[in-house]
């Protein structure tokens, strides 16, 4: 058995130090001066201790967007890699509109994880059966409609599928 995950939020020292871990080993040397580098790590430390509590400017993390878009764009593949700073791009802007509002984040959260459903079962889980295992407001169909936060939720994606 394999244990993959779908939530958009990274959570705790695991996330962190996983995280990191996987970044500094894919770094891409001749991409990034060093000053970029140091940004780029230090905002990652950032987003993943104090999440919400974030205080860094929306510039700052708009800034981190577009260093994350450019080493995504020199991924050719659907890789792991590609994956992964697509996971933390949507993370990023997940912060930045629960800054502003609680249901567009709400919202943009459930979009996120469906899209992370969506490439494991399309990637690493195809053909494989698979067991989707969540919090109810996340995987039961029509409990995000029901609650007013988003309109759709993973268990209404998976309901399309079938």
């Amino acid at each position: 058995m394999e244990v993959y995950g779908f939530d958009s939020r990274l959570h705790g020292a695991y996330s962190k130090n996983e995280l990191e871990n996987y970044l500094l080993e894919n770094w891409p040397l001749n991409l990034f001066t060093e000053v970029e580098k140091s940004k780029y790590f230090n905002l990652t430390n950032r987003l993943l201790e104090l999440e919400f509590k974030d205080t860094s400017k929306i510039s700052d993390l708009q800034s981190y967007i577009n260093l994350n878009n450019r080493w995504q764009s020199s991924v050719n593949d659907n890789s792991k890699l590609k994956r992964s700073i697509n996971s933390i791009i949507n993370y990023t802007k997940q912060i930045i509109i629960e800054k502003s509002s609680v249901n567009k984040y709400v919202e943009l959260r459930e979009m996120n994880m469906i899209e992370n459903v969506n490439q494991l079962l399309n990637t690493s889980l195809s053909g494989r059966k698979v067991i989707i295992w969540g919090h109810s407001l996340h995987v039961q169909a029509g409990f995000t409609q029901m609650s007013n936060h988003a309109s759709k939720n993973i268990g209404d994606y998976l309901i399309l599928m079938k």
